[in-house]
């Protein structure tokens, strides 16, 4: 049976994130109503659920299965906007190969779309390495083992960048300042996937209402900017909020708290779920223009027209691009090399 509630938590932390580009760039809640550390925070959340999803579909596929089950379902996203760059903007066509590979965010000078091409191979790559680690190494528990020293060391790393005249924050443009967030939180998704099943909590009223809890204090946090200005994003600590989302995660997987229970009776969501990663890279486009024209015209018709344009390209996305032209390129490259 499908989890819708782990469907919709997708959809949310998706929308916070475009959300908060936006708001970056056109204040639209007020300058003082900074979305930055929210859209920062949703990015580890998704990246928790994203390891926590992947380690689930170990169940059924192998390495090489979940590996290209994953390129598939982000590359196309991925082209459609790259393309779109080097029709409008007229970049170099020679930054489709780094896409096909799914290499920007890997290398910080080889992004190419704003913030959506760190996010995507950061996503991809890291997926990779631990389903890598947990399908080959057979014992779960040396898994484990590997995977808390693995996100140890890159949590140690994040705080070393941030000090003043530290090793890491002299050499912290050799590598991506991503990465470490990546191997946090999916990593913990990862640990989290691998627990799930064997930690079984009998429903009571105790841990309905405990789990309510972690729920709305989810929720509330990204909500905050509503009763208070907004925290520094480098003010929260990544440890600590990925450990947040596993609890949340865990929650909304087994129907814990009240908020999943009832969200999950909203079975649409499943229809609305399928466009996240389309949506995500459709607003990089109008977000460009967003950027050079805020000063131009009035807030609400810029918003209403980036989030209009949003859509139209997320629909020509999915249905022409991703379910059309993209599986006949496939197929047509496969019959010519093989």
């Amino acid at each position: 049976m499908r989890n819708y509630s782990l469907e919709f938590m997708r959809i949310f932390l998706m929308f916070i994130i475009v959300f908060g580009h936006l708001n970056e760039h056109l204040p639209i809640l007020g300058k003082s109503a900074d979305l930055s550390p929210h859209s920062y925070m949703a990015v580890q959340s998704f990246f928790v659920l994203g390891g926590f999803f992947a380690y689930m579909n170990l169940k059924k596929y192998d390495f090489c299965g979940l590996m290209m089950k994953t390129y598939h379902r982000i590359l196309p996203p991925f082209l459609f906007s790259v393309i779109l760059s080097i029709y409008l903007w007229h970049t170099s066509s020679t930054l489709l190969i780094k896409a096909f590979f799914l290499l920007p965010g890997l290398y910080p000078s080889s992004q190419i779309l704003y913030a959506g091409d760190w996010f995507l191979g950061v996503y991809f790559w890291l997926i990779c390495f631990f389903s890598y680690i947990y399908i080959y190494i057979y014992n779960l528990k040396w898994a484990n083992y590997l995977t808390v020293i693995v996100i140890f060391c890159f949590f140690c790393i994040s705080v070393n960048a941030q000090a003043d005249n530290s090793f890491m924050s002299t050499y912290w443009h050799v590598i991506p300042s991503e990465l470490p967030r990546g191997f946090i939180s999916i990593g913990g998704g990862f640990l989290l996937g691998s627990v799930s099943d064997k930690i079984k909590i009998e429903k009571s009223l105790l841990s309905i209402a405990i789990f309510t809890f972690f729920e709305f204090y989810f929720l509330r946090l990204f909500f905050n900017f509503l009763l208070s200005p907004a925290p520094s994003k480098y003010s929260f600590n990544l440890l600590e909020w990925t450990i947040v989302n596993c609890f949340l995660v865990y929650s909304f997987y087994n129907l814990n708290g009240m908020i999943s229970i009832l969200i999950n009776k909203i079975d649409k969501v499943n229809y609305v779920s399928r466009y996240v990663f389309s949506f995500f890279m459709a607003h990089m486009i109008p977000m460009h223009y967003v950027y050079v024209n805020k000063s131009n015209y009035p807030a609400a018709e810029i918003c209403f027209a980036f989030l209009g344009a949003t859509i139209v390209l997320t629909l020509i996305e999915y249905h022409l691009f991703s379910k059309r032209l993209y599986p006949y390129a496939v197929a047509w490259l496969r019959k010519i090399l093989f």
